[in-house]
């Protein structure tokens, strides 16, 4: 039975129909681009959650302390191109696992699955999934790239890749095809996750914002006051002064104690519930309205990913045996109860300063650019019809 309007699900009406294969080249043209700005960042949290790895706190030097000294010392070893260590690798895995994501979501969109109650997280998860599959080889060389570094600064296994492709290489050759996805099993949930609360907060407070731009919300009206016109015969529409036109005020002026009105006025009866219109806070149809959405949808990206994405980068990084398999972790939960263990259950959150200020802009700026990139395409469909 489809749903009336009343019924669908919050943010599902701001998901504008676009074409599932121009969404595949605009998501991944979107994250691309926010990729490259993030990317330096990305170094960073890399970094970050390596270090000290398997290792109790106050037991391991501490080369990267906090984000603005964490950048220094990248700088100091690596130079300035080090703060854009595995953007070549970066760029692919956006490409590849953004591009599966948003054409998975846009296929949902199409079939009418986001406009379920519940859907645009089941979508959102089952497309992040997918995406995450796809693009697993780009992010395990990615992850590599950017945790090489000099010796003295040095976090975590250190592979002595030189290129992408070279990595790519030095993986199938040691490893076979199935080392190429080693580390999946972390990628997997981390993006479903991050997937879901991204999509699904995005376009509900998008939703959100748009509404607040052009509706009111009913609420008992405020006690207003009329003015008699007997007390002023020149002026019929309130006191002397008073423009033409404005007979009601929220409160007369110079009320006295309790709230009464002075002679010539009279408190007009309230007839229950009407709608009280919000101020418009920005122009309709803004780029700003997707920026607002995306800064929401960060928050939430952050606090549900995190925990995921320090799993995900020690599975990635960690050194194999001759058969392939990882010599510190057996996977996603023997990852998880080991650093509980080892580490304390905050390191699941290891720089989750960095990561805000990578995830946030990334989601901010990605959801953005594919907001507007979407805008573009859908007013070059109609100019076509």
């Amino acid at each position: 039975m489809p749903l009336t309007q009343a019924q669908r699900a919050p943010g599902a009406e701001a998901m504008e129909t676009v074409a599932p294969a121009v969404d595949l080249v605009l998501g991944a043209s979107a994250c691309c681009l926010a990729c490259v700005f993030t990317n330096p960042l990305e170094v960073v949290k890399t970094r970050l959650q390596l270090q000290g790895e398997l290792q109790a706190r106050g037991t391991y030097p501490r080369h990267y302390r906090g984000f603005v000294a964490s950048i220094a010392s990248v700088a100091r070893a690596d130079g300035l191109c080090g703060l854009q260590k595995g953007l070549a690798a970066g760029l692919l895995y956006q490409g590849l696992m953004n591009g599966a994501r948003f054409y998975c979501f846009s296929l949902a969109c199409q079939a009418g699955l986001t406009q379920q109650p519940g859907g645009t997280v089941v979508a959102g998860a089952v497309a992040g999934a997918l995406g995450a599959f796809v693009g697993s080889p780009a992010y395990l060389v990615k992850t590599q790239l950017q945790a090489q570094t000099v010796s003295a600064v040095a976090v975590g296994h250190q592979h002595h890749h030189r290129s992408v492709l070279g990595a790519l290489e030095t993986i199938w050759r040691q490893q076979g095809l199935a080392g190429l996805w080693r580390g999946v099993g972390g990628a997997v949930p981390r993006v479903m996750v991050g997937s879901a609360a991204q999509l699904a907060t995005f376009t509900s407070a998008k939703a959100w914002v748009q509404e607040r731009q052009v509706r009111g919300q009913g609420q008992l009206c405020p006690p207003t006051w009329t003015h008699g016109p007997s007390s002023h015969p020149n002026s019929p529409t309130g006191p002397p002064n008073t423009p033409r036109g404005l007979a009601e005020l929220v409160q007369p002026p110079d009320a006295g104690r309790g709230g009464r009105a002075p002679n010539g006025w009279v408190e007009r009866s309230c007839r229950g519930p009407q709608p009280v219109p919000y101020p418009q806070w920005l122009p309709e149809d803004n780029w700003l309205v997707a920026l607002a959405g995306g800064m929401i949808s960060s928050i939430a990206v952050v606090a549900v990913m995190t925990p995921f994405d320090v799993v995900s980068t020690r599975l990635y990084n960690q050194p194999v045996d001759g058969a392939g398999r990882g010599q510190l972790y057996g996977g996603l939960a023997d990852c998880l109860v080991k650093i509980w263990r080892q580490e304390g259950p905050l390191a699941l959150y290891k720089g989750l300063g960095p990561a805000y200020l990578r995830l946030g802009p990334h989601t901010i700026l990605s959801m953005l650019f594919w907001d507007e990139l979407r805008k573009l395409a859908r007013r070059g469909q109609q100019q076509d019809t």
